[in-house]
């Protein structure tokens, strides 16, 4: 048997989308850190504690710290891992099996699924018979 990978496209649009956010958080946050940071001996502790203390304008009046852009930017990328793998399924592509007419015995290939068809041949609705 077969199977088929079928993807979501909102599920595989929205886990982008949630990417790109997380990833521009992430960039940006490192980007700001950076050019404080980069003359500092110690990089993680110096950087740690600009996280904290380094504030943000998000609009005009209203300020954050960097750490919360930091923690929304890792949030979004695993909503973002998320979303791509519940956004897939496999299913299982159906097998061909080859079936025979009652009346006119000849045979052929068809889904094993299909309760009543008609025979290619005779044209008969019928029953077929799994042959194989």
């Amino acid at each position: 048997m077969r199977k088929v990978l079928r993807k979501s496209r909102y599920g595989y649009a929205l886990g982008v989308f949630l990417f790109l956010i997380g990833i521009s958080a992430i960039i940006y946050t490192f980007w700001r850190v950076w050019l404080e940071t980069a003359s500092f001996n110690e990089f993680l502790t110096a950087f740690w504690n600009l996280l904290w203390t380094e504030e943000i304008d998000l609009v005009a009046g209203i300020s954050s710290k960097l750490i919360f852009l930091f923690i929304l930017g890792m949030t979004a990328l695993i909503f973002s891992a998320l979303t791509l793998a519940f956004s897939r399924k496999w299913f299982i592509a159906g097998e061909k099996v080859l079936v025979e007419c009652p009346f006119c015995k000849r045979r052929w290939r068809t889904d094993p699924q299909k309760a009543l068809v008609h025979c290619p041949y005779c044209r008969q609705l019928i029953h077929p018979r799994i042959v194989e």
